[in-house]
């Protein structure tokens, strides 16, 4: 006898580079792997602003990673990639997720893989900080002046 297997109508996250906000950090707490180990889980949840369902609710993202002070753990290099820096000493002995992540607007890159069952499921790649550029005409005037250059127009660079 056959069973019929449910297929998910729960939208994948689409593959290709995003924008959205990192909403949460949530702790999963300790998780057996297949090993027998136990490790710790954080996931941070990144609300798409350029993916959504077909309703016009944003996509959500959910990204799991082991908690570790380990410079070779994805969550180190996540950390340093929205930090713009290194570590430092102290950092890498606490994490807090809510000076170094949420609400944080990032830029992220997204690929399709497949569980050992065959299904679909959307990865991140990397991701980095998004830099909030003033829209109030009086922030801009603020802002210093880009230093330009003196070229003389006699220059061998201008023809």
């Amino acid at each position: 006898m056959k069973i019929q297997i449910p297929v998910s109508t729960f939208p994948s996250h689409p593959e290709g580079e995003h924008i959205g906000t990192i909403i949460d950090v949530v702790d999963q707490g300790m998780h057996e792997t297949l090993f027998g180990q136990q490790q710790h889980i954080v996931s941070a949840v990144i609300e798409s602003k350029t993916a959504s369902r077909g309703n016009g609710e944003p996509l959500l993202l959910r990204v799991d990673t082991v908690l570790s002070s380990n410079p070779k753990s994805r969550l180190f290099k996540l950390r340093q990639d929205l930090l713009h820096r290194p570590l430092t000493v102290e950092e890498r002995l606490e994490f807090d997720p809510g000076r170094e992540m949420t609400g944080r607007k990032v830029s992220y890159l997204v690929e399709h893989d497949y569980r050992d069952d065959g299904t679909l499921f959307p990865r991140l790649v990397t991701w980095s900080l998004v830099e909030e550029v003033p829209t109030d005409i009086s922030a801009r005037e603020k802002a210093p002046a880009a230093e330009v250059d003196n070229v003389s127009m006699e220059s061998p660079f201008f023809i």
